[in-house]
């Protein structure tokens, strides 16, 4: 059981760092908006997301987990997207 507790608690270090790093994208995602915005630029970039979630997924060592991280990048980005309008 004190395995389970320790891997848990390794889970947990590492939500704490996903957490603080999400929080610095969103931060950076509005920057971008209002970049875009004064710059009149279109908020949706679709070659931008596609190249993105390629170099993601081609930086895996796991490719088993191309799905999944394809699906995250496509999660964060469409939150990028809101938080950027």
């Amino acid at each position: 059981m004190s395995d389970l507790l320790a891997l848990r608690e390794g889970i947990d270090r590492v939500d704490a760092q996903i957490l603080r790093l999400f929080a610095e994208r969103m931060t950076l995602a509005r920057r971008v908006g209002e970049y875009k915005r004064a710059h009149n630029l279109p908020i949706l970039d679709p070659e931008r997301e596609r190249s993105l979630i390629a170099s993601r997924v081609a930086q895996l060592d796991d490719p088993n987990l191309s799905g999944p991280v394809t699906e995250l990048f496509e999660t964060l980005m469409r939150l990028s997207r809101e938080a950027q309008e």
